[in-house]
């Protein structure tokens, strides 16, 4: 009898924190669907206790576990103590830093951190790598000496972001929304500061910002504080640190904002579009609504054109758009079809 395939998913572990997590897990579900035997192994804690490291139907693996794998996938990192066995299996690594991100922090730390050529490193290691935005492969396709990278769009559970179930009420309409952390690549601020502009054509607009980090905490308050007048009163109607669950507050909302210097739709940007939200962005085919980068007239111009609109097909039009777009571009049923084609290439 002919045995599963043992494919082993190294990551941290961080449920509702981070992106490259909450993609592990999307992925896992639907390789499990597919008929793999797919495992979590926590890359940083060797043997985790069940009761902490349990994500409903998820739980994270010894290293020992990942032994007899066909396939290792490095999302994080493999520990140290296991690379020495990294031949022995077919070996995955999934890029998932933006490239120009890992640039710009490798430059800005003058070489303290080599990201970028990690990147590099990591595609002439690995039996293949995989680059998940369309960006980053065709600039990454350019150091593939080994030929060895492939693309598979960023993806993610429709299942569980959807547009059924419970809704945040808002006070006010339309109701932006801000769920981006503040990085080198995504600024979310240009979007607050571009309010008093929207609110010239739309009075009632509100700005909603959510997943506010602890760290990133004085810098807001400097931000939203020091200004002539306080942005708390006229302009922001929900200013959120980070929560377990944001897909109420997504649904309830009318427009979302895309940071990303690069367009890239960003996983926040997928959830949105899979739950009916249309988004703003600076580039990117899954919008129609690009602003200039960084440019406060520009966005609040297409913040008015997508609330016009949503006014003039009264929502339910284009939220299905945003949805059947998401569906044939975000699935990670569909995703995780290509990799099992690169498991079959590399499985030892």
């Amino acid at each position: 009898m002919k045995r599963t395939m043992k494919i082993a998913h190294f990551s941290m572990w961080a449920p509702r924190r981070s992106g490259l997590y909450e993609y592990v897990k999307d992925q896992i579900k639907y390789e499990r669907k597919a008929g793999l035997d797919s495992v979590f192994i926590c890359c940083d804690t060797e043997n985790p206790d069940p009761l902490r490291f349990t994500d409903e139907d998820m739980v994270a693996q010894s290293w020992e576990s990942a032994s007899d794998a066909n396939v290792w996938v490095m999302h994080r990192i493999i520990p140290i103590k296991l690379y020495k066995d990294l031949e022995k299996h077919g070996s995955v690594a999934v890029l998932h830093g933006v490239i120009e991100y890992m640039l710009m922090q490798e430059i800005h730390e003058v070489g303290k951190t080599l990201k970028f050529s990690l990147h590099l490193s990591l595609m002439r290691q690995y039996d293949r790598s995989v680059a998940i935005n369309e960006t980053d492969y065709e600039i990454l396709k350019q150091y593939d000496t080994k030929d060895r990278l492939v693309y598979i769009r960023d993806s993610i559970d429709l299942e569980r972001y959807n547009p059924e179930g419970m809704k945040w009420e808002y006070a006010h309409r339309p109701a932006v929304i801000s769920t981006a952390n503040v990085r080198f690549n995504k600024l979310p601020v240009h979007v607050l500061w571009a309010m008093k502009k929207i609110q010239g054509k739309l009075p009632n607009a509100r700005l909603n910002i959510y997943c506010i980090t602890l760290s990133d905490l004085n810098v807001w308050k400097k931000i939203v504080l020091a200004g002539k007048t306080d942005f708390r009163f006229g302009c922001i109607e929900n200013f959120q640190l980070q929560i377990d669950n944001l897909s109420p507050f997504i649904r309830g909302a009318d427009i979302g904002f895309n940071s990303n210097i690069n367009g890239v739709a960003s996983r926040d940007t997928m959830e949105q579009m899979a739950m009916g939200i249309p988004v703003i962005s600076y580039g990117g085919s899954y919008t129609a609504y690009h602003a200039k980068i960084m440019n406060l007239d520009s966005i609040a111009e297409k913040v008015c054109t997508c609330w016009d609109d949503i006014q003039r097909d009264k929502q339910t039009n284009l939220k299905k758009k945003m949805r059947l777009y998401a569906e044939r571009n975000f699935s990670m049923k569909e995703a995780v079809k290509k990799f099992f084609e690169v498991y079959q290439q590399v499985a030892k």
